[in-house]
C-alpha cells in the first residue's frame, strides 16, 4: 500500500498536494508563498478535471465495508506520505520572445511531478492597494487579478484567480491574513468588469474547481468546490499540531451528506482514525503489521 501521494486517486491527490505545498505540524508552514497556492492549485485542478468521472473514494459506512476499509486508507497512506515529503515547490519566470504562442501573458509557472509537466502562463495584475489609520492602528489591504491558461502535454485549460493581503499593525504588534482564490475550468472563464468573484455565474459552467485557501494568524485551512459534470461537490482540509502530534481533518459534503475525518499519527504506521458520517460515529486504531492493516477499535478488537 505504500506509494507516493503523486500517484493516489483525485481526492487523495488533491489533500496530498494541498498538504505536501503547506506542511505538516509547525507554524512555519504560514510562510508558504502565494505562488506554491497557485501551484497547488494548478495541479489539483487539473488532475481533477482529467478525470472522466466524479469519485467515490469518500464513500463511508461504520459498518466497515472493504470500500469504506480503503478509503480510510487512502487518507492515512495520503497523511502518512506527507509528513515524510518536503512538497513540490514552482519554478517562475518571464514569457520569452521564443514563446510565440504565449506571448499575452508575461508569466510562466512549471512544475514536473513524475512523467507529467504542468505549465502557468498568467498576468497577475494588482487591482490596488487601501490604508487606513485609527488610533494606534494602521490596516493595509492589497488585491490582484491573475487570468491565463495552463497547459499539460495537448490539453489546455483556463485559470482566473486573485488573491487578498491584509495587515494590521498595532503597538508594534503586526498580524497579516492572506487569502487566495483560484478557478480551473476546460471552459470559457471571465472575470466581470467589476473584477469580482463573487459576480462569476457558476451555474453556467458544467466542470470547474474552485480551490480557496486562507492563512491566518498561524491557522491554516483549505476549501474546494469541484463540479465535473453538472456534480458538485465539497472539500475542507484543516490540519494542526496538537503537543507534538499532527492532525488532519477532512470535511467532506456532497448530495446533502457530510463525512468528517480526523487522523492522527501515534507513532511510525500507526493511527488513530474518527469518522462521523452524518449521525453514525465511530472511533479505531490502524497499525500496519506483519505487511498487513490491522483495524481494531478501543479495546483492541479486530474489526
Amino acid at each position: 500500500m505504500k506509494k507516493s501521494f503523486i500517484s493516489l486517486g483525485i481526492a487523495g491527490t488533491m489533500l496530498a498536494t494541498a498538504l505536501a505545498f503547506t506542511g505538516c505540524g509547525e507554524p512555519q508552514s504560514t510562510t508558504m508563498s502565494v505562488n506554491d497556492i497557485y501551484a497547488m492549485s494548478m495541479v489539483t485542478g487539473v488532475n481533477f478535471l482529467t478525470e472522466n468521472q466524479p469519485s467515490s473514494a469518500n464513500q463511508f459506512s461504520v459498518n466497515l465495508t472493504s470500500e469504506s476499509k480503503q478509503t480510510i486508507l487512502t487518507y492515512v497512506d495520503m497523511f502518512d506520505n506527507v509528513l515524510n515529503n518536503g512538497g513540490i515547490h514552482p519554478v517562475i519566470t518571464d514569457v520569452t520572445s521564443e514563446e510565440q504562442n504565449f506571448q499575452d501573458y508575461s508569466k510562466k509557472m512549471s512544475i514536473t511531478l513524475g512523467q507529467d509537466t504542468y505549465t502557468m502562463y498568467y498576468n497577475e495584475t494588482v487591482k490596488g492597494t487601501e490604508v487606513e489609520y485609527d488610533d494606534n492602528e494602521t490596516e493595509t489591504e492589497t488585491e490582484s487579478v491573475l487570468q491565463g491558461i495552463v497547459v499539460l502535454e495537448n490539453s489546455t485549460f483556463n485559470v482566473i484567480g486573485g488573491r487578498e493581503l491584509e495587515t494590521e499593525e498595532e503597538n508594534g504588534v503586526t498580524e497579516t491574513e492572506t487569502k487566495v482564490k483560484l478557478i480551473i475550468s476546460e471552459e470559457e472563464l471571465k472575470i466581470p468588469t467589476n473584477d469580482e468573484f463573487d459576480d462569476i455565474k457558476f451555474n453556467a459552467i458544467n466542470s470547474y474547481v474552485k480551490i480557496e485557501q486562507e492563512i491566518e494568524n498561524n491557522e491554516i485551512g483549505y476549501k474546494y468546490t469541484t463540479k465535473l459534470n453538472g456534480e458538485e461537490k465539497s472539500t475542507s482540509i484543516g490540519f494542526e499540531n496538537q503537543r507534538g502530534k499532527e492532525t488532519l481533518e477532512i470535511e467532506i459534503e456532497e448530495n446533502n451528506n457530510e463525512i468528517e475525518y480526523e487522523i492522527k499519527k501515534i507513532e511510525n504506521n500507526k493511527f488513530k482514525v474518527e469518522l462521523e458520517n452524518n449521525y453514525e460515529d465511530l472511533d479505531m486504531f490502524i497499525e500496519y503489521i506483519e505487511g498487513a492493516w490491522k483495524f481494531t477499535n478501543r479495546n483492541g478488537e479486530e474489526l
